[in-house]
């Protein structure tokens, strides 16, 4: 398993500014999960 750092900004829906995210690749999957399960959690079924 690498140890090197990665970045990555999020730009969620609805929101005016990036999110700067950095670490390991796990830690960047998890927030990119978090937000793409919020954005799915925000939406109506109809």
């Amino acid at each position: 398993m690498g140890t090197e750092e990665n970045e990555l900004y999020l730009l969620g829906r609805g929101k005016a500014e990036p999110r700067h995210i950095s670490g390991n690749k796990r830690k960047l999957a998890v927030s990119i999960l978090e937000e793409v399960a919020g954005i799915l959690n925000s939406r109506q079924i109809l």
